[in-house]
């Protein structure tokens, strides 16, 4: 089995670093940027709360790597046989939220995560709808 893309990065660049100390002298630890630093606020945020069931702040950079590796290693292939059954199977609205806002924002993380998870964003698209009009 090969070795998940993000998995594979991380590695690369944390051995980057490792090299780049010896040269320098400097310490790992000092010039390391986190795995959680590395992510955007949101993916951080959505990925805290809805998988790791913790709030951002107390999600570890251990915790968010290996929930990446989870997920990563769960995928079966990248080709999408049927999006329309995908979403048909995968996205749902939790009706046990009774807070209207809380219930829509989890279905659109919902489907953020799947496109993410499945790789579709370049088939759907990856940029905001304001930006596509300006």
């Amino acid at each position: 089995m090969t070795v998940p893309q993000p998995v594979f990065e991380r590695r690369q660049y944390e051995s980057k670093i490792r090299n780049r100390g010896t040269v320098t002298g400097e310490q790992y630890e000092h010039v390391v940027t986190s795995i959680r630093n590395s992510m955007e606020p949101r993916i951080l945020d959505h990925l805290a709360r809805f998988v790791l069931k913790k709030t951002a702040p107390d999600a570890t950079d251990e915790d968010v790597g290996l929930a990446i590796t989870r997920r990563c290693s769960s995928l079966q292939n990248s080709r999408i046989s049927d999006m329309d059954q995908l979403f048909k199977d995968q996205l749902k609205m939790d009706l046990k939220i009774e807070d209207t806002e809380a219930r829509v924002l989890k279905y659109f993380v919902l489907f953020d995560q799947i496109v993410e998870e499945h790789g579709l964003g370049g088939i759907l698209g990856s940029g905001r709808e304001d930006d596509a009009c300006s």
